[in-house]
Parts: C-alpha cells; structure tokens; sequence
C-alpha cells in the first residue's frame, strides 16, 4: 500500500484542508484540482480539463476515474453523473460554452467549455 500511494501520491487530494482562498491542490498533466476555502470549509472544487486530454484514450481514462472518485467525494452519485456527463457531451455542438448542470444528491456539476479547457465546478 505504501508503494500505491507513493506512486500517486501527485495524484491524491489533501489530507488537511487547503489554507482560505483558491489553491491548486492537484495538478497531473490530465486535469487540475482547485479547490476554494474560506475560514476553513471548502467552498467548491473545479476540474480543469485540457481538451488535448480527450484526443488520447489513456488521458481519458485518467480524468473518467478522478472525475468519478472526485464526484463520489463530494457525496453525489458518480454512475448517474458521468452518464448525464457522456450525454451532454455529446450533444454539445462545439458553438456552446456552457453545458447544461448536473445535479446529484444536492452537489451542482457546472460544466464551461473553452478552446483549450474544460472546466467543471463543483458546489453543494
């Protein structure tokens, strides 16, 4: 287990709550992790995506598991959000910035579309 987790461990969120403000608590070459704290309790969380990312089956695969633990995290339910995810990402024409929220067990998925990036936010 020590081995596991010192080979992801740039991988892991924190055990400790970030100090107040927006703090970049993981950061892979296929996604970000911000989260933002005030007065100690954690705000939202962002994901931010390169859209390079989902050229490549492998970068793929790594944002569908940590978007899946992240979501899991924040108490929603991972199967129905990544379901409704796939579908309005694949009903996304490319002419559209924002993709219709998500919502699951009271956590609001978010979701902007740039050139270069996705982003998803996290609020409950």
């Amino acid at each position: 287990m020590k081995t596991a987790k010192k080979q992801v461990k740039d991988q892991l969120l924190p055990t400790k709550t970030p100090s107040n403000g927006l703090t970049n608590v993981v950061t892979t070459k296929d996604f970000k992790i911000r989260m933002n704290v005030q007065k100690g309790d954690v705000m939202g969380v962002a994901m931010i995506v390169p859209t390079k990312a989902f050229k490549d089956k492998t970068r793929q695969k790594n944002f569908g598991t940590s978007f899946a633990l992240l979501t899991t995290t924040t108490g929603a339910n991972a199967k129905t959000v990544m379901k409704q995810f796939k579908k309005e990402t694949k009903s996304n024409n490319g002419s559209t910035t924002t993709i219709d929220p998500i919502t699951s067990k009271n956590v609001r998925f978010t979701i902007g579309v740039s050139s270069s990036n996705l982003y998803i936010f996290m609020t409950k």
